[in-house]
């Protein structure tokens, strides 16, 4: 990675940009829908996701699901034809939770492959890029749509983003 490109991430990281970026209001909904990079679902998670200088118009919000957090928007954004202020973090993805139950429909519309359906869980995913950089590190971007039990009546509907390292760079 070039060094121009390592700093200018180590300050997006460090917070020293936020104002400017998030005057330009925050792209949840591209982030939500996989239009946007790894790299810029990190630089954003790690800011919403930070205790010590949370990021202006985002708000968390307690919930019942130990496995994401829960915020609220200060503005609503559109995802998939619906209007929605709340988004969720779940592991690598950033999710918008919409007030729907069918995300079978939305599964089918966008042809991810159902992984479970029952009734009381559905889940499915599409991978939507997936590549190796120079230095072996896969990159893959998966759209996702589901449904968990503490959010009856909602359809979770996001994206993961991953980083997957080589096993020859993992040391024991």
């Amino acid at each position: 990675m070039p060094t121009l490109t390592r700093l200018i991430r180590t300050l997006m990281h460090s917070g020293a940009f936020w104002p400017a970026i998030a005057a330009t209001n925050t792209p949840w909904a591209d982030l939500i829908e996989c239009k946007k990079t790894v790299d810029d679902y990190q630089t954003i998670a790690e800011q919403a996701l930070s205790g010590d200088s949370p990021m202006p118009g985002i708000s968390k919000i307690a919930n019942d699901n130990a496995f994401m957090a829960e915020y609220q928007l200060a503005q609503p954004i559109q995802v998939q034809g619906f209007s929605t202020r709340r988004i969720a973090f779940a592991g690598n993805a950033v999710l918008a939770i919409l007030d729907t139950a069918d995300a079978a429909s939305l599964a089918r519309k966008h042809g991810m492959d159902i992984a479970l359906n029952t009734p009381n869980k559905f889940m499915a995913s599409k991978t939507v890029t997936s590549g190796a950089d120079a230095d072996g590190l896969r990159q893959e971007i998966s759209l996702n749509a589901s449904t968990v039990t503490t959010h009856p009546g909602k359809t979770l509907f996001g994206c993961s983003y991953k980083t997957i390292y080589p096993e020859d760079a993992i040391e024991l």
